[in-house]
């Protein structure tokens, strides 16, 4: 008899055909809404190429052996996001001219200890693209639909340091000075919940930033982020007093 993840999530179909055939007299309110959230993790695993989202036995997991973060570790979904005004679409090296501008603005990189040269441009942007094809989820460029211009990006990362709410993954996001006032960092990481959370399966999506930057602090409560002080940390990448050491925490969980 056939064995792994495909005859699990087999098995599981056939429970969510058989609970979608009978009347809601017949099939409980918490049962119909586990059919569900296994219908929706069933897409992943149809059109994930590893075959193996989102019950990938390399999951990240706590040190109690619980699942932290929900995180499948997929090598191959890839997205193309639309918003109203947006669309979202994997990095590639052709973007690094209009990436290394935005990174060497002084305004835009405010709340980062410096500006990049194009050389660490390169090499984040190297960074990222790894990083979607070792874990199957990155950052996205943002293009207007209006006439195809960059303005930024934004998207979901594991976070890449060890702090209390670690293992993690976090949404962030960045604009070119040009796009700002306009709402699209909020417009951007909205149209990216669903993706973590739906497609990926993740039970958490945190963002964190320096404490003095109201301005990202006001996106992550215009997508329904919540802040709790007592989450507060001091960047370890960052030396003690350091005015942007002190970090903030918000937190979304999978409704």
């Amino acid at each position: 008899m056939a064995s792994g993840p495909f005859s699990t999530w087999r098995a599981a179909l056939v429970w969510v055909i058989w609970v979608a055939s009978n009347s809601a007299d017949r099939a409980s309110a918490p049962v119909i809404k586990t059919a569900k959230i296994i219908a929706k993790r069933a897409r992943i695993l149809f059109f994930s190429p590893c075959g193996l989202c989102p019950v990938c036995p390399q999951r990240q997991h706590s040190d109690d052996g619980r699942n932290r973060i929900g995180l499948s570790r997929c090598k191959g979904v890839s997205r193309i996001l639309d918003s109203e005004r947006l669309r979202l679409v994997d990095f590639s090296t052709a973007h690094l001219d209009d990436f290394a501008a935005m990174n060497a603005d002084p305004d835009v990189m405010e709340f980062f200890p410096a500006v990049l040269s194009r050389e660490a441009s390169a090499a984040m942007l190297h960074r990222l693209i790894e990083h979607r094809r070792r874990h199957g989820f990155s950052l996205f460029a943002l293009h207007l639909k209006s006439d195809n211009r960059f303005v930024g990006f934004t998207g979901i990362l594991r976070a890449d340091f060890v702090a209390h709410f670690t293992p993690a993954v976090e949404i962030g996001w960045r604009l070119a000075k040009f796009a700002w006032g306009q709402g699209l960092a909020h417009e951007a990481a909205r149209a990216c919940l669903p993706y973590g959370f739906d497609d990926l399966g993740l039970a958490e999506i945190v963002s964190f930033t320096a404490a003095i930057n109201k301005r990202s602090m006001r996106v992550m409560e215009k997508i329904g982020m919540q802040h709790d002080p007592a989450d507060d940390f001091d960047h370890p990448n960052l030396a003690a007093g350091d005015p942007l050491c002190r970090h903030v925490l918000y937190r979304l969980r999978r409704a």
